[in-house]
């Protein structure tokens, strides 16, 4: 008899924690960037993601870019990432397709010496991989890695997307 109610006992207690251990609903999360590798070359740009599940995002991307010499102006780079090795929410590698909208500069020149400069908005699509760390107070790191094309007008190039970002979610 005492081995019956012990083993009820420790069966009750294994399916209690059983259900305690039951997967909590996900929630969205925010973060907000600064790209760090892009202020040193006189850029400045902020990412802001929201976390919809375990396993991919949404952002946008918005950098402005101070350097006189350089054809583009600013930036606007709205992006999907997918997370496909994930232990935390939307943390470890990614996988991230994005699209562009480019304010550029066109120089054009007139026979025989004059040169005007001419603003245009280009539109392009590109694709990036990296890695996002992620610490118990919620500061975030990425590393990424990645480049786009730029289709149609007179900026028929590419357009870098790397850096390395310093964050918070919340």
């Amino acid at each position: 008899m005492r081995r019956i109610i012990l083993a009820f006992l420790f069966m009750s207690a294994c399916i209690l924690e059983c259900h305690s251990q039951e997967k909590e609903k996900f929630k969205p999360h925010h973060e907000i960037k600064l790209n760090i590798v892009y202020s040193l070359a006189e850029i400045v740009e902020l990412n802001y993601e929201l976390v919809l599940g375990e396993d991919f995002s949404v952002g946008l991307a918005a950098n402005y870019w101070f350097d006189e010499s350089a054809r583009i102006d600013y930036q606007i780079i709205p992006y999907f990432r997918f997370y496909p090795l994930n232990q935390k929410p939307s943390a470890g590698f990614f996988i991230e397709a994005n699209t562009s909208i480019l304010g550029v500069t066109n120089e054009i020149y007139n026979f025989p010496y004059e040169m005007e400069e001419e603003s245009d908005v280009e539109f392009g699509m590109g694709v990036a991989t990296g890695y996002k760390f992620i610490s118990r107070n919620d500061f975030t790191t990425e590393l990424y890695l990645g480049a786009g094309r730029v289709f149609g007008g007179d900026y028929n190039e590419f357009y870098p997307r790397l850096g390395i970002t310093l964050g918070k979610r919340f």
